[in-house]
């Protein structure tokens, strides 16, 4: 997805809100002080707060984030007032700002997993369905991440085993993410006298080892 293009289609939906209530602002404005008048309210809290909401940026300056804003006012904020107003024949001001809403996350989805790719060392574009079927995946995909990877067999097997706890936890049920170590919070050990350098150095030998 072209972000540019997608922001783009948002300020073109934007321009609709915008030009609506510029034009009909001032009619909404009257309709909120006869209803006041007409329930008895003192206190002009939601009278303020449109004409707040009104002093919207220009489409043509109008950030991301602030064109967003606008969008949920008019869903279910100050702006709901006219959900219903017409922009066109076929489209009323609700419908508007929900499409805006929804490329508004669109966008916002593809920039999160743009980010974590940072962090990851590979992706692919399928969700497993069992254990057996990851850890098949992962021993392909971190058969050559670790140093010494033939020999570091619980550095690899925890690194795997992490990451599918992890991912099991993630909302990302459509990809499928292995990710690197300091994304894991996992590191290497860095002392000299630790069992895996020993034994990297034939100091000693591990002839014999019991899982439980």
């Amino acid at each position: 997805m072209n972000s540019e293009t997608t922001i783009a289609k948002i300020r073109q939906q934007f321009i609709l809100i915008f030009k609506w209530h510029k034009e009909n602002g001032q009619t909404t404005i009257e309709k909120i002080i006869q209803s006041n008048r007409s329930w008895n309210r003192e206190d002009d809290d939601n009278l303020e707060e449109y004409k707040q909401a009104l002093d919207m940026p220009h489409p043509e300056n109008a950030t991301l984030e602030e064109m967003y804003l606008v969008a949920q006012k008019v869903q279910s904020g100050i702006l709901e007032w006219n959900y219903q107003a017409k922009v066109s024949d076929n489209l009323i001001l609700g419908e508007v700002a929900r499409n805006i809403i929804e490329i508004y996350k669109q966008i916002k989805k593809q920039e999160e997993v743009e980010q974590l790719k940072d962090s990851f060392y590979a992706v692919t574009d399928y969700y497993v369905q069992s254990d057996y079927e990851y850890f098949e995946k992962a021993e392909e995909v971190y058969k050559n991440l670790l140093l010494d990877n033939d020999r570091n067999i619980g550095g690899r097997v925890a690194l795997a085993d992490t990451n599918w706890e992890v991912q099991k936890l993630s909302n990302t049920k459509n990809l499928l993410f292995f990710r690197k170590p300091i994304a894991l919070r996992l590191k290497e050990v860095e002392e000299e006298d630790n069992l895996f350098q020993l034994t990297l150095d034939g100091k000693i030998s591990i002839t014999n080892i019991t899982v439980r």
